[in-house]
């Protein structure tokens, strides 16, 4: 959970609060708690994923301009949900491809 919330918060520190809210570091905490490890990989990843691919479809939709703001917590929500039902099948295809 600390690893966590220090990477998001130095996301946020380095965009200067542009590109990464402070509401997403104190989101992460409890998100980090309810996933534990090492589904909380799991959960991050998928939320990082479904963000990249719906702000790419919005920006090619002509909906929004790159560089425009697109809250993150939505998908880490929705990444948490992800991970807590499919977490361990997922974690477990990731390390049967190593």
């Amino acid at each position: 959970m600390v690893a966590l919330v220090a990477g998001f918060y130095f996301l946020h520190w380095v965009t200067r609060g542009k590109g990464f809210g402070l509401g997403d570091v104190k989101l992460a905490a409890p998100l980090a708690l309810i996933l534990g490890w090492p589904k909380v990989l799991v959960g991050v990843f998928l939320a990082f994923l479904m963000g990249s691919v719906f702000g790419l479809g919005l920006i090619m939709a002509g909906r929004r301009k790159f560089g425009q703001i697109l809250p993150f917590a939505p998908f880490l929500i929705l990444g948490t949900g992800l991970a807590l039902v499919f977490g361990q099948q997922i974690w477990q295809s990731y390390l049967s491809l190593l």
